[in-house]
């Protein structure tokens, strides 16, 4: 009997009781493993490009910030929600180099920093 005609006589509701026992297809394996993987590695790799993508990003945007006002010599940025303890500058210099810089969080102010930038301090 083909699938179609035990679906119809499943479906009319006197002949139920009749049915003959269909074993139905399996189904096909996930093409992954599950979810419930507690592999560090792969967890403490993921966490490192995580961080990584941010700190291209934070590059990325200091960079932006010198394209715009070519007559600036510098861009700064600050980012306080990478982490829990460090405020993270992220510093242009205009055709030299960028990096960055941890501050710990209950050392930085904002306030200073902006004083040493209009000051010249930092150059």
């Amino acid at each position: 009997m083909s699938y179609l005609a035990k679906l119809k006589q499943i479906e009319s509701i006197e002949n139920f009781e009749n049915v003959p026992g269909m074993e139905l297809p399996k189904p096909p394996k996930p093409p992954f493993g599950s979810f419930g993987s507690t592999n560090t590695e792969d967890i403490e790799k993921n966490i490192i490009d995580d961080s990584e993508l941010k700190r291209e990003s934070r590059r990325l945007k200091v960079l932006a910030m010198l394209a715009e006002k070519p007559d600036s010599q510098r861009a700064i940025i600050t980012d306080l929600d990478s982490g829990p303890d460090d405020v993270i500058l992220t510093i242009a210099i205009r055709d030299q180099y960028t990096f960055e810089m941890q501050i710990p969080k209950d050392k930085y102010d904002a306030f200073t920093l902006l004083e040493m930038i209009n000051k010249g301090l930092i150059q």
